[in-house]
């Protein structure tokens, strides 16, 4: 399961005083531990910056006195030391007479932060940061926040993107291949424990996870006769929608699996896709394919299976949307299929790797370099088999990493 985050994202307003220049109401996320007065209070306060020194808060700003102002911290900040948690954070700008914390969040990655019980805060994005900073350096920003104003800004922020605390799965050495979709899993709402009737923000896979789960309820209360293998067909069949990462590039199968899942595509469609070999698996995993050079091209079949339990004959367009691509290797599929209702149809899709022509290509998804030194990476061809007709699209992910090998040889005796 890939966490993603939607591209109409619903977070909390704050707003802007003064300067009459950047007044107005804005996007953040409070901290989720500071609990206001009552459920129409607010606070407010003038906001200055930390010390350059010190811009994460995560030193004491000892001989400073903030004088009962808020303070705008960095998450993180060249030169400073960024490695501790929000809370020792929170509790430095409360030592020096802070009343509150403007955060600037890490760059594409706006989570929730705890924060503290004692002082409100809220995170803002580099943007934000960026268009306040000028009246906070010169010590004008006014700044208020409110209880009812909680889950009331939605922005939109572009295509569904990856969350950047969502991991990569495995590429297939294993004979298969994860994640199988991607689910809104950042910034998600729900009720509050204990809180009456206030909400609570959380992020991650485990808030992914529910709305798959929700997902196959759907199904099965509409169909109620379905196996377990075909839910989860029709969900990975359905998940078409993007992913894509924050500069808009596409994302490959081992990062988001067939795509976001879609609720009600999920529910009203009646065919479903998947791999003849390993149906549970659903994907066309490939995995490691190893080729020698100077031995020719290396061809690869895998059957998928076509299930239309709906009440008339469909015929559909056969076709690969590529996601990551290497030089050296193709995917072939028929142009077509048909399926009668009630019935079953099979097809062949191949994966052809030419050793002399194969390069290692580093996806988009991938950072070339971690921490400033170059990382292994691999290659990856991967992407939707897509079945369409006038109706609706079923994809079938398809994953293969390619890989050049020597061919070595020991001598059985040795002089």
């Amino acid at each position: 399961m890939a966490n993603s985050e939607s591209a109409l994202t619903r977070s909390d307003r704050f707003e802007v005083k003064g300067p009459s220049a950047v007044a107005g109401a804005y996007a953040g996320s409070y901290s989720t531990l500071y609990t206001f007065a009552s459920n129409n209070a607010r606070v407010s306060g003038t906001v200055t910056a930390a010390p350059e020194s010190n811009k994460t808060g995560c030193a004491p700003f000892t001989g400073t006195n903030f004088g009962g102002r808020w303070v705008m911290l960095h998450w993180e900040a060249s030169g400073s030391d960024s490695s501790c948690d929000s809370a020792r954070r929170f509790a430095n700008v409360a030592a020096a007479n802070g009343k509150g914390v403007l955060m600037v969040a890490p760059e594409n990655d706006d989570r929730p932060i705890a924060g503290s019980t004692t002082i409100p805060g809220v995170l803002i994005s580099r943007a934000t940061a960026q268009t306040l900073y000028p009246a906070v350096k010169a010590g004008t920003l006014e700044i208020e926040l409110g209880a009812a104003w909680r889950n009331t800004a939605l922005t939109a922020k572009g295509p569904d993107t990856l969350a950047a605390s969502s991991a990569r799965g495995v590429h297939g050495s294993d004979g298969f291949v994860k994640p199988d979709v991607a689910a809104p899993g950042t910034n998600i709402y729900s009720a509050g424990a204990g809180s009456g009737n206030q909400p609570f923000r959380l992020s991650g896979t485990s808030m992914a996870t529910p709305h798959v789960a929700g997902i196959a309820a759907q199904i099965l209360s509409k169909e109620p006769f379905l196996s377990q293998q075909q839910v989860k067909a029709r969900i990975m069949n359905t998940a078409s929608q993007e992913v894509r990462t924050i500069s808009g590039e596409r994302l490959g199968v081992d990062r988001v699996g067939a795509g976001r899942v879609d609720a009600q595509a999920a529910v009203n469609e009646r065919t479903t896709a998947y791999s003849t070999q390993n149906p549970q698996q659903v994907s066309l995993s490939f995995g490691v394919l190893e080729v020698t050079p100077g031995t020719g091209a290396k061809t690869v079949t895998k059957e998928v299976t076509v299930e239309n339990t709906g009440g008339q004959q469909r015929t559909f367009r056969v076709g690969f949307d590529a996601r990551t691509t290497t030089a050296g290797v193709q995917v072939k599929t028929p142009e077509s299929v048909s399926v009668a209702a009630g019935a079953k149809a099979t097809f062949r899709v191949s994966v052809t790797v030419d050793p002399e022509k194969l390069a290692k290509t580093l996806d988009a998804g991938t950072a070339r370099d971690q921490g400033g030194r170059y990382r292994q990476y691999l290659s990856s061809v991967s992407g939707n088999v897509t079945l369409t007709d006038s109706s609706s699209t079923v994809v079938v992910p398809l994953h293969a990493a390619p890989k050049p090998v020597s061919e070595l040889m020991v001598p059985s005796a040795f002089p």
